[in-house]
């Protein structure tokens, strides 16, 4: 099964979100701000990342952004954000959930990114 990348500063929201996802057969690593995210992302070279927005070191704005100028294909790795705050992030950067999100929502975003056609034409 796929690894999934969960970077949230919340350690409740990363466990959380690796219960449902182990349960649902994916394998996830957890990273807790922007630059943990984006060292695991180089080494572990997850087939999703799902990142809160707000985080320090590294927003996960700032996360997509370095991965859309990265090479040897990491600028088509699939970002799903989180937000629970109603922040402007700039369109179409990756789509974005808002916390508290609902479990089926999450599940059925995380399978919608994961579908390779949506990986071959490098939509975030």
């Amino acid at each position: 099964m796929p690894l999934v990348l969960i970077a949230d500063d919340e350690r409740d929201i990363v466990d959380f979100l690796s219960i449902l996802l182990k349960d649902e057969g994916f394998r996830v690593v957890g990273a807790y701000d922007g630059e943990q995210a984006w060292r695991l992302v180089k080494t572990e070279r997850p087939a999703l990342v799902i990142s809160d927005v707000s985080m320090p070191r590294l927003t996960g704005v700032e996360l997509v952004h370095r991965l859309r100028l990265a090479k040897n294909g990491l600028e088509k790795l699939p970002v799903i954000l989180m937000s629970a705050l109603d922040t402007d992030v700039p369109h179409p950067v990756a789509p974005i959930i808002a916390k508290p999100f609902d479990l089926d929502h999450m599940l059925s975003l995380v399978s919608s990114e994961l579908t390779p056609s949506r990986q071959q034409r490098g939509v975030a």
